[in-house]
């Protein structure tokens, strides 16, 4: 037997492959971060007529991956009980509501969805992610960067109204821009937020892969290619919210370092964290000129219109408290500010329970039920952050406190519950990060 050092332990290796059912397990999440991807390319480019039921693409992935689970797994009673508590309270109090007000019954169906379907994704891959699994998704993700990478470019470079921009039959008007005539590059999203939060998770996981390049095995063309890309699509993503996660992701390198025990490691973290954005500022002022114009007009333009950076970032959070005073008590409904279902509400307008995530939540449940929601989703993003940190410490490996810089401020305020694509990146993030703090040695607890 050989002995290798995976996620900060070691451990003893055979030399054989992962059983099947580990390989199957990967093999779907692959899958599912695929049909992420692909959803946009498909509903814009090819299959446009049908575009509405591609809206449920990654269903047939994520329900295999929960059949195989179920069939090959011993489930982990430890969140299992409390996510059916948490599936049963949501469920009962959006029929409740729809008893009253009426809406069709795919309202709450979809309310239902958003806010529960997806959850289970996030454990099992802890719960089954082996190492080997686990560096087959990163390296996915690696190279994936590299063609939408690509389409961003051109579509960055390409008119507002051409196909690559609006697709094939989507309309120019509503399509975001950095300046006048200048995109903010969908990639293959449907939707700017889904590319900037992409973006912004592709930061923390090369930098992950650059940390664990040793122990991973991966290759300097992986390294120097997705890198190249993952600078691309921050520098042309026109938005002020890549350039957060970037901020963020980039703190919580640094803090991996010195949480580690090593304080030589937090010094040399942060030099390296000095030369990646001296790399990304030479990305973004040299190399593209026209995007860092662009992105500096956005910004004086902006905060014209909606104040400070920091301002707007902090009434994501002060938005819910000020919804409490006007929403009803027990909400409009679960479901119904959702962007897939709120013309069956009968309005169509852009953000109708609100912009902001927890200024929507508190609208659909009410302040009574809305509040208790965000709290739970508060401790879920400490308790991720204690977790991560404490593997961190135990094992010298801050993968999770990097991931965290992204996925932390993505589960606390991102519109997860109300973007299909945020709703999929967001749970598939937190999968991975959970995954990252367990060692290869306890793989094995949860095996049938």
């Amino acid at each position: 037997m050989n002995t290798v050092i995976a996620s900060g332990s070691v451990i003893r290796n055979s030399g054989k492959r992962s059983p099947r059912r580990y390989r199957t397990i990967g093999t779907l999440v692959i899958l599912f971060v695929a049909s992420l991807l692909m959803e946009g390319v498909l509903r814009k480019w090819i299959l446009t007529p049908i575009q509405k039921p591609l809206f449920f693409i990654r269903e047939p992935f994520l329900f295999l991956i929960y059949w195989c689970y179920l069939r090959y797994f011993r489930v982990n009673r430890l969140w299992f009980d409390t996510y059916l508590l948490y599936c049963y309270a949501v469920a009962v109090l959006s029929f409740a509501q729809n008893i009253f007000l009426q809406y069709p019954v795919l309202v709450p169906l979809m309310g239902f969805r958003f806010f529960c379907l997806y959850v289970p994704l996030a454990f099992i891959m802890w719960d089954v992610l082996n190492r080997d699994q686990l560096r087959r998704v990163v390296v996915f993700l690696l190279w994936i960067s590299a063609p939408v990478a690509i389409l961003v470019f051109f579509q960055f470079s390409s008119p507002v109204a051409s196909p690559i921009n609006k697709g094939i039959s989507d309309d120019v008007v509503g399509r975001f821009t950095v300046a006048k005539d200048v995109i903010r590059p969908y990639g293959p999203f449907t939707f700017v937020l889904g590319q900037n939060a992409f973006a912004g998770m592709m930061i923390a996981i090369w930098l992950i892969a650059f940390d664990q390049r040793n122990r991973f095995k991966f290759g300097a063309i992986t390294m120097v290619i997705s890198g190249i890309s993952v600078l691309t699509m921050g520098a042309l993503s026109g938005g002020r919210t890549f350039f957060a996660y970037l901020f963020l992701a980039l703190c919580a390198y640094i803090l991996a370092g010195f949480t580690s025990g090593r304080l030589d490691l937090g010094a040399k973290r942060l030099m390296r964290v000095v030369i990646f954005t001296v790399c990304f500022l030479v990305t973004f002022v040299v190399i593209f000129p026209k995007a860092y114009e662009s992105m500096s007009y956005r910004q004086e333009t902006a905060t014209q219109i909606e104040g400070s950076t920091a301002r707007r970032a902090f009434r994501m959070l002060t938005a819910g408290f000020e919804a409490a005073e006007t929403a009803p008590l027990f909400g409009y409904g679960v479901g119904a500010g959702i962007n897939a279902t709120r013309g069956l509400t009968g309005s169509n307008e852009s953000f109708a329970m609100g912009e902001y995530e927890w200024e929507r939540i508190i609208n659909e449940f009410g302040p009574i039920f809305g509040f208790p929601l965000l709290a739970l989703r508060s401790w879920l993003v400490l308790w991720l952050l204690y977790r991560a940190i404490n593997f961190n410490k135990r094992y010298g490996d801050g993968s999770a406190v990097i991931l965290w810089g992204c996925v932390g401020p993505m589960l606390a305020t991102a519109q997860i519950t109300m973007q299909n694509s945020m709703l999929g990146l967001c749970w598939l993030a937190v999968g991975l990060l959970l995954a990252m703090t367990k060692p290869d040695a306890r793989l094995e607890i949860n095996e049938s």
